[in-house]
């Protein structure tokens, strides 16, 4: 996401022109996320803070260290807060792209951006720059496939309920569970 005007309620982001970026009914999606991405321990990166919600999540997991990387200024000054009393959070400001250098290698991954022109470079090549052996990595995308032409992914369908208004019309997410072997 670029540095777009967001507008912040208690339930969603959305951009000026109205577009959702995030709203509070992706709890059950962000929720299983984090368990994933957390489940071994040690070190987890997050790119992209949104609302928070998978960084709570996150936080409730016995993990070493929470690098989080994001590029909104609003969304930064949120993040500063919420991470005010959070010693083992690291935070990367601006695209993550910029914040290379600044990366160490992660147990857990996860990679939740908006409208991101630099996703297919970080999914096919720099993933493994990042990862330990057996790094848990998901990503946040729509899709209603169970089967991924990749290896070491697995599925798990999410009941959701989002409201009818939402740019989202279906009762389900597949969430996809990837294993990285760095």
């Amino acid at each position: 996401m670029d540095t777009k005007k967001l507008v912040f309620t208690n339930k969603s982001i959305k951009l000026s022109d109205g577009k959702i970026v995030m709203h509070s009914w992706e709890k059950p999606i962000m929720k299983k996320m984090a368990e994933w991405v957390c489940s071994n321990g040690g070190d987890i990166l997050e790119v992209g803070f949104g609302m928070g919600i998978a960084s709570n999540f996150i936080q409730k997991h016995n993990i070493d260290s929470h690098t989080i990387c994001e590029i909104n200024p609003d969304v930064i000054t949120n993040l500063k807060k919420w991470s005010s009393d959070k010693p083992n959070v690291k935070i990367l400001e601006g695209d993550w792209f910029d914040n290379i250098d600044k990366m160490k290698t992660y147990d857990g991954i996860l990679f939740d951006t908006f409208d991101d022109p630099n996703l297919f470079y970080f999914v096919e090549e720099f993933i493994y720059e990042i990862s330990k052996k057996d790094t848990k990595f998901t990503i946040w995308h729509w899709t209603h496939h169970d089967k991924i032409p990749y290896e070491n992914v697995e599925t798990e369908k999410i009941e959701i309920n989002p409201p009818d208004i939402d740019y989202h019309h279906g009762d389900y997410f597949m969430l996809h569970r990837i294993t990285i072997n760095g």
